[in-house]
């Protein structure tokens, strides 16, 4: 079986769990707060190592129905915009709506939950420094689009390194003036 046929299955799969999870975990209060978020992993492929991550998360004031129906959309636009194995070479994609957030990778991104209920800070990197991002606004719109870290870090350096240039001319530029400016005077001052 072709690898994108795995992988999109492991996909939708692992889309499936995590609202399913959420729709689950609603009834699970941590330290009297609703448990809003849920992270998983499906295996794909031969090798233990093909995986893919998710994680579900939606904001904690909005209601069930709201978090459910969120999820939903986000899953639906994942599958048909970013969808499986288009991606996989690339890097994993976050799906952004209203009031849930969506994010799958083939790197584990997320760590273990602290006892508030509440996700710790990734532990894992990206390869390739990218990530896929898809944004959807409320009427059910969205976009998706490619943004490259690197490529703002290479936009940042690239001014940086202009900056520094143009300050250097100048000063070039002001340093010569002063010797041919000085130089001009030492010459009058011999001929006299």
């Amino acid at each position: 079986m072709d690898w994108r046929v795995q992988f999109e299955a492991a996909f939708e799969t692992l889309l499936l769990r995590l609202r399913a999870d959420m729709a689950i975990k609603v009834l699970v209060v941590v330290n009297s707060q609703l448990m809003r978020f849920s992270t998983g992993e499906v295996q794909y492929g031969n090798r233990s190592s093909q995986v893919v991550y998710g994680l579900a998360e939606c904001v904690h004031n909005v209601s069930h129905k709201d978090c459910e129906v969120c999820l939903e959309k986000s899953n639906d636009k994942l599958l048909k915009c970013c969808g499986g194995g288009n991606n996989y070479k690339d890097g994993g994609t976050v799906m952004v709506a209203g009031h849930c957030m969506v994010r799958y990778e083939t790197y584990k991104f997320f760590s273990h939950v602290r006892s508030g209920g509440r996700l710790d800070a990734s532990n894992g990197s990206s390869s390739s420094g990218a990530v896929n991002i898809l944004v959807s606004n409320e009427n059910g719109g969205g976009k998706c689009f490619r943004s490259k870290v690197v490529a703002v870090w290479g936009v940042g350096l690239g001014c940086l390194v202009v900056v520094v240039f143009c300050a250097w001319l100048l000063r070039r530029s002001v340093v010569n003036k002063t010797k041919v400016h000085g130089l001009s005077l030492n010459c009058t001052r011999d001929t006299e």
